[in-house]
């Protein structure tokens, strides 16, 4: 994990690489959830085109720098 990563939340846009294409995609965190280990998935939702999916933190970039 990089120094200094801002913790991800609701709300957060981020960027990632689509899964199924390989693209970068742009979409925000509409929900997180973590085990009793610290171990931590969060939903993510785009609009163009419409798609959503759970990620782990590392596969996160985020975007929107004052959702720290």
């Amino acid at each position: 994990m990089k120094a200094n990563k801002p913790l991800l939340q609701v709300s957060t846009l981020v960027r990632y690489k689509c899964p199924e294409t390989g693209t970068p995609t742009v979409g925000h965190v509409t929900d997180a959830f973590s085990d009793d280990d610290g171990y931590m998935m969060l939903e993510v939702i785009t609009l163009d085109p419409f798609d959503r999916g759970w990620f782990d933190q590392h596969e996160l970039e985020v975007l929107d720098e004052s959702s720290k």
